[in-house]
């Protein structure tokens, strides 16, 4: 045995509280061997209708390969499908962005192989998105270098910081776009 899927009580309640089933919104991710057997448990998570989040699918992995992975987000498209193929798959998937991740819902949860052998796209398909953390890990690891002062960084890079989190965190759209417009403005 080398992985295990399956889904928790809380994910036919969460399902229930959608209209329609494909609007759920999904967040997965890892651990890293992180027990005994150095399997990795993976996640899924999904905001109820009060806000809360709720574990509603659970994986254990042997391997994060390639096979595994896709094994991974085929279950979960059965399990929106009542246990068989179908085209429900969740509006929204956030994770780490590992490549291979990122492989797996695009052959999963994107795109569908037609009887020819052809990748084509899905009547619906799942939008793919970094979570803030592992976006800011990115940001940080890409832009911060320029902000090098010596040992240490320049007080830019603070301000940097501080504006690119304001800016995650605004929920007015005009607010929000000229945050982002001064941490453009630091890059130039």
């Amino acid at each position: 045995m080398n992985r295990i899927f399956t889904t928790t009580p809380e994910f036919s309640t969460v399902l229930l509280e959608y209209a329609d089933p494909s609007d759920i919104v999904l967040i997965f991710d890892t651990t890293f061997g992180t027990n005994i057997y150095g399997f990795s448990l993976g996640f899924f998570v999904a905001p109820d209708m009060h806000g809360a989040s709720q574990v509603v699918a659970v994986t254990l992995l042997q391997h994060e390969d390639q096979q595994s992975l896709n094994a991974c987000m085929r279950n979960l498209r059965f399990a929106l499908n009542g246990g068989q193929d179908g085209d429900i798959v969740p509006k929204v998937l956030m994770t780490d962005g590992d490549a291979k991740i990122a492989k797996a819902i695009l052959q999963e949860l994107i795109m569908v192989q037609n009887q020819q052998g052809d990748w084509v796209d899905r009547v619906m398909q799942t939008l793919h998105l970094l979570c803030l953390f592992h976006l800011w890990l990115n940001v940080r690891d890409a832009i911060r270098p320029v902000f090098r002062h010596g040992r240490s960084w320049a007080k830019e890079w603070y301000e940097f910081e501080h504006l690119f989190w304001k800016a995650s965190y605004q929920t007015d759209e005009t607010d929000a776009d000229q945050l982002l417009r001064a941490l453009s403005q630091f890059l130039d």
